[in-house]
């Protein structure tokens, strides 16, 4: 869909949307202004978007939004009909986030999904008109209550177009419990030795980057030869920091492990050796690029 059908599609869904700039998350003045949405502010008229958050844009606006052919971006306004939209910008904190569901509530995952600039968006609606709010540490940014959202087909200012992975129309409803939901979960952990690397093997082979070797080279799965496989991403295993029974979980992809209980930060390979053996970083990579 272009833009001005993606605008109609949402208005059909019972969402507002707002004209934005082109590559840009900035309101379009002139096309709000043209439709007939402006404000007074320091003796100029300007566009005005927040009456959209209290009332739908009618069709003839929305044509009216992009009648000069110029090219614009689009936003969601949240709240429409309970819209959250969760949004993911660090791999690690969307792993962790997206195992713990993996394990324990599959089905939430099952909902509109659109690749952003950074990460990933996932789409819901609420079951409540509640207001949730993102927290400090949190794992997303909750865009919801009159928050706007960009939304595809429009354009990142990089130049990356914001990208529908499945179908607009499947929104799954949920409750805030579930949006907020990252309980840990309550096998004596069991840490395996590597193998150690041939002795006749050059100690300087990666000397030049032995993180990145480290990190491409040792599998932190082959320290939890019975971890219990998920899917073809992602294991799980008790926690070797605090023992609590499949509370560790390991991305394969990005070889990467954190604990659903937050003992722990999110690591890669070198960080979980340091503190699996309360060594320091340099100590780890001296010891582990015997096993590259």
């Amino acid at each position: 869909m272009d833009i001005l059908d993606t605008a109609r599609f949402w208005l059909s869904q019972g969402i507002s949307t707002v004209p934005l700039l082109y590559r840009s998350k900035w309101p379009s003045g002139s096309a709000l202004i043209r439709s007939g949405l402006w404000q007074i502010k320091e003796g100029e008229v300007k566009g005005h978007w927040t009456p959209l958050k209290t009332r739908l844009p009618s069709e003839a606006m929305i044509e009216l939004w992009f009648e000069d052919g110029l090219p614009r971006n689009l936003a969601l306004v949240t709240g429409w009909c309970g819209l959250t939209i969760l949004e993911f910008d660090v791999p690690e904190k969307f792993s962790a986030w997206y195992v713990w569901h993996l394990i324990h509530n599959p089905a939430i995952l099952n909902t509109y999904r659109v690749l952003s600039n950074r990460g990933i968006h996932y789409y819901f609606y609420l079951s409540e008109p509640v207001k949730l709010v993102t927290l400090p540490g949190a794992l997303f940014e909750i865009k919801g209550s009159g928050l706007l959202c960009t939304t595809p087909p429009s354009v990142h200012e990089s130049g990356r177009a914001y990208t529908p992975l499945n179908d607009p129309t499947n929104i799954r409803v949920v409750t805030p419990e579930q949006i907020l939901n990252y309980s840990p979960v309550v096998l004596e952990p069991l840490i395996s030795p590597l193998q150690r690397r041939s002795k006749y093997a050059p100690i300087d082979v990666f000397t030049d980057n032995p993180i990145e070797a480290i990190k491409a080279g040792v599998p932190i799965l082959s320290f939890f030869p019975n971890a219990q496989k998920i899917d073809e991403r992602f294991y799980r295993y008790d926690c070797p920091f605090h023992g609590h029974k499949s509370n560790f979980w390991i991305d394969t992809q990005l070889n990467i492990c954190g604990c659903f209980a937050s003992c722990v930060p999110v690591m890669n390979v070198v960080q979980f050796y340091a503190r699996l053996n309360e060594f320091d970083i340099k100590q780890s990579i001296k010891e582990l690029l015997m096993y590259v």
